[in-house]
């Protein structure tokens, strides 16, 4: 509403605004767009704990097929490559896997460079569970920062430089270990990174 409001007085006043006066509207536009972006990932970190949704068989192919049409603008504005391997089939809830890998996709197009961003998506099955990896070729995080991405409300950058909440990755940690699973990262400066993550396999009937 504060929104609506301020580009309705922006339009209704019009060339009476001084360059000034328009500035301070911007700054009014722009907090209530990140307030805005807060409160849905608040939401979405907080749902992921409510049991209100049963689990059910999910192929992760089409959970990231899912992503990239979801990603669509941000993949052709930034002419990214995404390369999947051929995925496992999981038992969980779709929107929660849809959060995942949409967070991990879209941070791995984000924080790049003057590079093409290139996305490899891999799995591997082990005796107990499927190990996945997202890889990127973007910024990389300096190694004393490694430890703290999982935090909620942590930020290594400025909204000048990089938008967001600081609760994605903290929400893509809540999800894994809600699922018994764990997630963790690699990375190198100007180099890229990769995160990894453990789902266990589906249990087969006798």
């Amino acid at each position: 509403m504060v929104n609506s409001f301020t580009n309705l007085l922006e339009r209704s006043l019009g060339k009476k605004l001084k360059d000034e006066e328009i500035e301070y509207m911007s700054y009014v536009t722009n907090g209530t767009k990140r307030m805005n972006l807060l409160l849905d990932d608040l939401r979405d970190y907080a749902m992921v704990n409510r049991g209100n949704v049963s689990p059910q068989t999910i192929d992760l192919n089409l959970v990231v097929s899912q992503v990239q049409q979801n990603l669509y603008a941000n993949i052709q504005e930034s002419n990214a490559s995404i390369n999947v391997s051929n995925l496992p089939v999981v038992k969980a809830v779709f929107t929660h896997m849809l959060q995942l890998f949409q967070n991990l996709i879209s941070n791995a197009i984000k924080f790049r460079d003057e590079d093409t961003p290139e996305v490899i998506i891999q799995s591997e099955e082990r005796s107990e569970d499927y190990l996945i990896s997202v890889s990127d070729n973007g910024i990389g995080i300096e190694k004393e920062y490694i430890d703290q991405v999982f935090t909620l409300f942590k930020r290594l950058h400025t909204d000048e430089e990089y938008e967001g909440t600081g609760i994605g990755l903290a929400l893509c940690q809540k999800i894994i270990t809600n699922y018994g699973g764990e997630i963790w990262l690699d990375s190198e400066l100007n180099k890229g990174t990769t995160f990894y993550f453990t789902f266990p396999k589906l249990e087969v009937a006798a």
